[in-house]
Order: C-alpha cells, then sequence, then structure tokens
C-alpha cells in the first residue's frame, strides 16, 4: 500500500549502500494526497527528493535527486512535535510526508550510488490543474474533484450550453510541449483522436481533438466541460502511441452554483 498515485517512485535494486538519515525540515510542494485524507497534500514514501533551503522537496528526476523518503510522518517519532495521535493509531495511514511550515523530522534514504537506483513508473504522471476546484488524487488516475463549479451563461467553446462548468488541464510532467507529444506518438496518424470524453451512452464529439491541436506552450490538455447534474466524468487520453490512459473523475462532492 503506498499514497503515490502517479508519476514515479524509486527502489534500491541492491541496497548495498543504502542507509536510512534522519533530519529537522520544513516539506513543501508535495502532491501526494493521503490514503486516510485525500485534503492532505505532501510527499509519498518512496519519492525522490531534495533538500532546498531547509524544506524537503519532490525532485524532478534522478539527476537533480538527494534521497528517496524512506517513512511517512505515521511512523517517525524522534521528537515530541512528532507525535500525531491521530496518525499513530488509525488503521489507515496516510503514508506522506505532509507539507508543513512548521519543522519535523523526516527519515530519508541518502543517495550514494544513483546507479544501484531503480524508477518504478506507477502511471503518466499526470495531475490536474484548474482554478475553478480542487482534483485530489484518490487512486491510479482516479481523482475526487472539490469546490464549486461555476455558473457560466456563456461559455468558451463554440457549440457548448449555459451550465455549470469546470475548466482544467491534465498536464503530464513528461510531456509538456506539442513537440514532446507528437513524438511519444510517432507513427500515429495527425488525423487520429488522441483525447476524447466518454459517458455512459457514447463518446462525446464535441471534446475529441486531434495530434496537433493538442498540447501547446500551456504545457497540457485544456478542458471546459459542461458539469451540470453530474456525478462522475471519464476521459481517455493516448499519451503513447495506440495506448489510451482512463481518468475518473468523482463529482460526487463538487457543489454547483446558481446561475447569476
Amino acid at each position: 500500500m503506498i499514497a503515490a498515485k502517479s508519476g514515479y517512485i524509486a527502489e534500491f535494486v541492491t541496497g548495498y549502500l543504502q542507509r536510512e538519515v534522519r533530519m529537522e525540515l520544513k516539506v513543501a510542494n508535495g502532491i501526494d494526497s493521503g490514503l486516510r485524507d485525500p485534503f492532505v497534500r505532501g510527499i509519498a514514501v518512496g519519492r525522490l527528493a531534495k533538500v532546498d533551503g531547509g524544506y524537503l522537496k519532490p525532485a524532478d528526476n534522478l539527476t537533480e535527486a538527494q534521497y528517496i523518503v524512506a517513512q511517512s510522518d505515521d511512523t517517525v517519532r524522534n521528537e515530541p512535535r512528532d507525535y500525531n495521535y491521530t496518525e499513530r493509531y488509525s488503521t489507515l495511514p496516510n503514508l506522506i510526508v505532509k507539507n508543513s511550515e512548521e519543522v519535523k523530522t523526516v527519515a530519508l534514504y541518502k543517495l550514494v550510488n544513483k546507479d544501484d537506483v531503480k524508477l518504478i513508473k506507477i502511471s503518466e504522471p499526470v495531475e490536474i490543474v484548474s482554478s475553478d476546484a480542487q482534483f485530489l488524487l484518490t487512486g491510479v488516475n482516479n481523482f475526487k474533484v472539490v469546490g464549486v463549479a461555476p455558473y457560466v451563461s456563456v461559455p468558451t467553446v463554440p457549440g457548448n450550453v449555459a451550465g455549470n462548468y469546470l475548466r482544467f488541464k491534465f498536464v503530464n510532467a513528461d510531456i509538456t510541449t506539442a513537440a514532446l507529444f507528437n513524438a511519444a506518438l510517432t507513427g500515429v496518424d495527425n488525423s487520429a483522436i488522441v483525447y476524447k470524453r466518454v459517458n455512459a451512452i457514447d463518446e462525446n464529439t464535441e471534446n475529441k481533438s486531434t495530434i496537433a491541436t493538442e498540447i501547446g506552450n500551456n504545457g497540457g490538455i485544456e478542458v471546459e466541460v459542461n458539469v451540470t447534474g453530474s456525478k462522475e466524468l471519464t476521459f481517455e487520453i493516448m499519451w503513447e502511441a495506440n495506448k489510451f490512459t482512463k481518468y475518473t473523475l468523482d463529482l460526487s462532492e463538487l457543489a454547483m452554483a446558481p446561475q447569476a
């Protein structure tokens, strides 16, 4: 059981130089959701990490990484301030090092020989970015959406009718430009559908897109979708040639703003 639900975690191949160290640090920029409380964000056990200005932060790649996160807040008990009784006695741990502006003890494996480290891909390193609501990663490619969907009288996409809308972007850390996207889909015809929204009845043709129009300088696939009365949305994206990845959005706790 791990809290990391997308992207990569790291393991040692042999671990012959493996050594856990304890450090007193603040924690920032973690995007992993806690298993028990998805509203809590931090850095999952197994993630690559670095120390920057007194903060433990996720590392973008093995080159800049200095450590692998060894333990979560649930199990580290060095100082009195490290004791969190809710986590200590819960049957479901969060399994993350929570983002914190307070210094706390963190347990890390120091990377002595990076040739002894292997990366394990859980799924495409995708997050959903929006100013309308929060998209909390609750499982592999499963998100819970919380917040309020604004009422939009004049949608941006031609043909869309007035209603409650969400505007967001699928951002893949590995594919941030149109050039990288096209390279990943080498051999796929430029007229091929690489992104689509599906529902229980059929594929929604209004939201289909092709390679050439997908990812530009914005670094993600932009979506504007009417969610009036919806409890779940499903999207499929072809991040690599001829292979669709499905994303499910749980809207059961999303509130709908009234018409102004």
